[in-house]
């Protein structure tokens, strides 16, 4: 009897998933009758593993890591057996990062052995490297099944992206967890803001499916499998507004900012045509910040909106960016204000094409005998279905930040209200979620700041210090 372990590279990214093929093999002159090495409640093979920070080795069955309360090695006969013939084998995958802790970085070391009625079989030890994630870039997609991180890893000159799925049910209160981080293949060196429309349980859509990022000069967008890349180009100092559409007939729309003007940029399936630009729309003033937002479920309409500097106060235009041009470009404006750059808008569509919009800026506040503070202000409103404001925008004092300057902001619709977030320059974060005072969250918020809704409570994505991209409570 012949056991084996095989992985498909050497290096691996912290939280990425790691398939393992285990292979079992009858070498003898009889027939054998052995435990399933692909069966959880099965304490055969057993598992041996060196990690980088441990004394010792730890070891694991596939029963000890998907049955944790269960009896670790119960009686022969509830053994999960099967039959191999003399010659035949059994090859599959397992997924090694479920049954192992392998967050942290550094070298692995993976052995195996059965033993079964006398027979015995040990597998040829595999090495293998975790690193930590390098995030040069990642961001949010809420899509129906639940939320999703694309992200792009920065490894030497051949970056890769790379899609982490979470689940929709926290397995402790306040979690949000993880269910696999998968690299999708490699992107060009200097590939940034990665991009996904957020999908539908819906065999059409997942016919075109898209991914995307922005390359120094062009914005590429790439198939499901990941073979064909279309771009178009762009200037260099041109952003990814997101989220980009994908129309019922396929195509996808990405809007993407140059100063202040506005492209929408069409991929169409590639056996449609060639990819172009669908129409431009200026925004007045110095634009410091882009949202762009569609329903899940299609109905109503696309939106975009923007925040600039006009006259010495801070100007939200929002249009609507149906396919043929954008329509109906309408202004509120909150004065005596400046722009908070990296503040993001959140953006709430409803099916009558009516939307609610917020963002963080700031205001100056100058108080007899004392010294001008900065004060964070939170901009509300709201626009009908015609796509005229509801009225005048509603402006809240949020909170003085001090001395310490905040460098990105952001804001959600959490249970009826806006919930904000803004990251100081010494890395803490100010928000409105619960508590006092300014959190200090595990690992580095990603910049720009990106918030979710998550049951009860509003989570902030972050890179932590061992494994991929993960959220964090405000609390």
């Amino acid at each position: 009897m012949r056991l084996w372990l095989k992985l498909p590279r050497k290096n691996f990214v912290a939280g990425e998933y790691v398939p393992l093929e285990v292979g079992l093999r009858n070498d003898g002159p009889a027939p054998i009758s052995v435990p399933t090495p692909f069966d959880q409640r099965n304490w055969q093979p057993a598992y041996s593993l060196r990690r980088p920070s441990d004394i010792s080795e730890v070891r694991f069955s596939a029963r000890s890591a998907n049955l944790r309360n269960a009896e670790p090695q119960p009686s022969p006969e509830q053994a999960i057996l099967v039959e191999l013939a003399p010659g035949a084998e059994i090859v599959n995958e397992v997924p090694l990062q479920k049954w192992a802790d392998l967050r942290a970085e550094g070298e692995y070391r993976l052995a195996a052995r059965l033993e079964w009625n006398g027979l015995a079989a040990a597998a040829d030890p595999v090495a293998f490297r975790i690193e930590r994630a390098r995030v040069a870039g990642a961001q949010l997609v809420r899509d129906e099944r639940g939320p999703r991180v694309v992200w792009i890893e920065a490894e030497g000159e051949q970056p890769r992206l790379v899609e982490q799925v979470f689940g929709t049910q926290p397995t402790f209160p306040g979690e949000v967890p993880t269910h696999v981080a998968r690299v999708i293949g490699t992107v060009p060196s200097g590939a940034a803001e990665p991009f996904s429309p957020a999908a539908r349980s819906s065999l059409a859509e997942a016919m075109n499916f898209w991914r995307g990022w922005r390359e120094p000069e062009a914005v590429a967008v790439a198939t499901a499998d990941h073979v064909t890349v279309l771009r178009l180009p762009v200037r260099s100092d041109a952003h990814v507004v997101q989220e980009p559409w994908l129309a019922k007939s396929g195509e996808l729309d990405v809007l993407v900012r140059e100063g202040n003007r506005f492209r929408d940029l069409r991929f169409p399936n590639p056996a449609s045509g060639a990819p172009r630009e669908a129409w431009s729309i200026e925004i007045p003033g110095e634009v410091f910040e882009a949202a762009a937002v569609e329903r899940l479920d299609r109905n109503g309409r696309r939106h975009a909106a923007a925040v600039s500097a006009v006259d010495g106060g801070v100007v939200l235009s929002k249009f609507f960016a149906d396919a043929a041009a954008p329509v109906k470009l309408e202004q509120v404006r909150a004065g005596e204000a400046l722009p908070l750059a990296g503040s993001r808008i959140a953006l709430d569509a409803a099916e009558n094409a009516s939307c609610r919009a917020a963002v963080v800026y700031q205001r100056v506040v100058r108080r007899p005998r004392s010294a001008p503070a900065v004060v964070l202000t939170l901009l509300e409103a709201a626009f009908g279905g015609n796509g005229e404001p509801s009225g005048a925008p509603v402006l809240t004092d949020l909170i003085e930040p001090g001395d310490v300057p905040p460098v990105a902001a952001a804001c959600c619709f959490h249970q009826d209200r806006v919930v904000f977030a803004a990251l100081l320059a010494d890395g803490r974060m100010l928000h409105n979620a619960g508590g006092s005072g300014a959190q200090k969250v595990p690992g580095r918020p990603i910049a720009p700041l990106q918030l979710l809704s998550f049951h009860r409570d509003v989570q902030v994505l972050v890179v932590p210090e061992q494994g991929g991209p993960q959220f964090v409570p405000l609390r």
